[in-house]
């Protein structure tokens, strides 16, 4: 019996042995299996990272080319203002050279009808100085009160009861000097 026990506790060693073996098997086995799975989620963590990067980077440039396009618009539009601005000028400019060679051209006919003594073709004429004035006078750089100041002059002498020729006329020629400054004559 004693070899019988001998035997049995030698099956039973080797027994234990090759199961001691298989669990140490399945221990290396589960521990490569867990760094595997760990190096595919950092793998999996790593890909979204660098999407993430991609995304970001791609909605910067979208927000640079925003205000590539934001600039370009602002540049157009001062652009166009500065055109508009230059025609204005340009249309101001010869309102004012018309108003100007309106106002001389009544002006002259004025004094001629004042030094005949028509002073209804006076006032008549007259009027076309005070039209061309009011046209004018808004774009007409500088202080203005002189020549305000003689066309209520010549306004009033020619609506006298008995006009005085001499102070109309003076008047005139005055006016005559202050629009023919304003015209760079």
């Amino acid at each position: 019996m004693k070899r019988f026990t001998s035997v049995l506790a030698l099956g039973l060693a080797a027994s234990l042995t090759l199961a001691g073996c298989n669990t140490a098997k399945d221990v290396a086995d589960g521990a490569k299996g867990a760094v595997d799975g760990a190096a595919n989620v950092a793998g999996d963590v790593a890909g979204g990272a660098v999407d993430a990067a991609g995304d970001v980077a791609g909605g910067a440039a979208d927000v640079a080319g925003g205000a590539v396009d934001a600039v370009t618009g602002a540049a157009g539009d001062a652009a166009g203002a500065a055109g508009d601005a230059a025609g204005a000028a340009g249309g101001g400019l010869v309102a004012l050279k018309d108003g100007v060679t309106g106002m001389t051209s009544s002006i002259t006919s004025t004094v001629d009808s004042v030094k005949s003594g028509d002073f209804a073709a006076a006032q008549e004429s007259f009027s076309g100085v005070e039209t061309a004035w009011g046209n004018i006078k808004g774009i007409v750089p500088g202080e203005n009160a002189g020549i305000e100041e003689k066309i209520a002059e010549v306004t009033t002498g020619l609506a006298s009861d008995a006009p005085d020729a001499d102070s109309i006329l003076s008047s005139l020629g005055g006016l005559k000097d202050l629009v023919g400054t304003m015209g760079g004559n």
